[in-house]
Order: structure tokens, then sequence, then C-alpha cells
């Protein structure tokens, strides 16, 4: 079986993984290239003045950090799709929301949750994605609210 690194930890997960075991990080896509055009990759190191590589960094509660990349998509509530069931209290709800990271930034949509998602203090229409600025708090419900961090830099 193939195994890949966690960006994070650097823990050893199966390449076909979704997130890692070990912290919970979401592990990027694998993306083939094929091996006759290295250069399909389409990455800034292959010249191209327009490329762009967008991230994010989510902070939680608990310490951990959860590098997103693009292609990444991370689920936020209790259900087993959520590497963040975890640390969700009862007032979120199964599939809270979900953070999706694209080659032009980052978004977060609410999946109509019961309580709530806001975005600097404001609350998100559901059903519709939001694209995060640079520097964001992000709360998941109240009562006890879950409160992340996201950083979002493009370089």
């Amino acid at each position: 079986m193939a195994t890949v690194s966690c960006r994070d930890c650097g823990s050893a997960v199966g390449a076909g993984d979704k997130t890692c075991g070990f912290c919970g990080s979401a592990l990027p896509r694998t993306r083939a290239v094929p091996a006759a055009n290295p250069a399909a990759a389409g990455s800034a190191a292959d010249g191209d003045p327009f490329a762009r590589a967008i991230s994010a960094r989510l902070r939680l509660p608990t310490g951990r950090v959860i590098t997103l990349e693009a292609g990444d998509r991370l689920v936020v509530g209790r259900g087993p799709d959520s590497p963040l069931a975890d640390v969700c209290t009862d007032n979120i709800s199964h599939d809270h929301a979900f953070f999706v990271v694209r080659d032009d930034g980052v978004y977060l949509q609410d999946t109509r949750s019961t309580n709530g998602t806001f975005v600097n203090g404001n609350r998100l229409e559901p059903c519709r994605e939001y694209r995060l600025p640079g520097s964001s708090a992000v709360t998941f419900a109240s009562d006890p609210p879950l409160r992340i961090g996201v950083e979002v830099s493009e370089s």
C-alpha cells in the first residue's frame, strides 16, 4: 500500500486517505501527472506568471492546526465525514458547514445548520458560499460555540 506524509504532523498515512488518522488534517488529493509531460502540472515553478497557490490554515481551540490547499474540502460537524467531530459539541449539526479551497480562494458554506455559522460576527446565509478574507474568525453554533481562526495565504 502506498503511503504519503501528512503535511501537518508528518505521519505516514495511506495515499488514498482523505484525512490524517493521527492529527485529523485534510490530506491533499493526489494529482496524477503523466510521465511523458511533467510540465502538465502548471505550477509557478514552470514559469507561469499567473499560477497561484492558495492555502488556508485553520487554528482550532485545542491548538491543532489544519492546513488546506487547492482542491481540499473539509466538513465541519459531528458526523463521520468530519475530522473535527471530536471538537464539536451537541449544538453543532451533523454536517454543519464546509470549507473548500479553489484556485481563486477559500470558501465557507453553511449547510442549513440549526444554530448557524458566523464569519467575523456576521451570520452566513445557508447554502451560499462565502469567500473568506485573509484572516477570519469563524464561529459554528453557540452556547458553547466552536471558534476557528482562519488564515488564507496566496503565493
